[in-house]
């Protein structure tokens, strides 16, 4: 089976583009989803969570071109699971998701 995410959300800032050291472009955002139901006491409840995006080259070079903070979007890409060790030396991981294709809606 093929790792694919497909996610339609907000824009939390703008796409922050840079290019690496090699010279590739990378566009880098997160985008907010959100679930509503209602609590036990009738009360409409949102939760919200976060996803990081990262675009590479073209990809970059076009959300940068095209996207916004509050940009309504979909993403289709690959899941990427990341680990760090940070300054005091405790393992850190997180999950990133690579567009290969978005869509500003």
């Amino acid at each position: 089976m093929k790792n694919y995410v497909q996610l339609i959300g907000r824009l939390g800032g703008a796409p922050e583009l840079r290019t690496t050291s090699t010279g590739k472009q990378t566009a880098r955002f997160s985008v907010a989803t959100s679930v509503y139901y209602k609590n036990k006491e009738g009360d409409r409840v949102e939760t919200t969570t976060w996803h990081r995006v990262i675009g590479w080259n073209r990809t970059a070079e076009a959300m940068d071109l095209k996207l916004e903070k509050g940009t309504k979007v979909m993403i289709e890409g690959a899941l990427q699971y990341r680990n760090f060790e940070d300054k005091e030396g405790i393992t850190r991981s997180y999950t990133e998701i690579i567009a290969q294709r978005f869509l500003a809606l």
